[in-house]
């Protein structure tokens, strides 16, 4: 992290800090996590406090990836939608696609998960 490059802007507010330990002062109106809950040690309350960090929620994962070793870092692979769901229950998503890069080869899946909180849909 540089922090002489990432000065704080009247509209951009930069912070340091462990996202499961970190207590915004509000809830944010849209939080985008692409490619990293693969590589929490608690998918589930990492997913949790995502979705409860903010209005609209876009998460992302690997789709049923098998492991790729210690190469890419990752803690959980094989994520299916069966997972995510328990992951993020009570919550339910509002968007629930597998997107497909290139020709669809294993490693070109992606889940792609839209949460919605206003008036609090996301839980029925």
């Amino acid at each position: 992290y540089d922090e002489k490059a990432d000065k704080d802007s009247k509209d951009v507010k930069h912070v340091v800090a462990d996202f499961m330990e970190y207590k915004p002062k509000k809830t944010f109106d849209l939080l985008l996590c692409n490619q990293v809950i693969e590589h929490v040690q608690d998918p589930a309350a990492f997913m949790k406090k995502l979705i409860e960090s903010a209005t609209i929620s876009i998460i992302s994962a690997p789709y049923n990836w098998p492991s790729c070793g210690k190469n890419c870092g990752h803690v959980t692979d094989n994520i299916t939608p069966s997972m995510f769901a328990e992951w993020s229950s009570p919550y339910k998503p509002v968007i629930s696609e597998v997107i497909m890069e290139g020709k669809g080869a294993v490693y070109e899946k992606r889940f792609l998960w839209v949460f919605d909180r206003t008036n609090d849909i996301s839980r029925r």
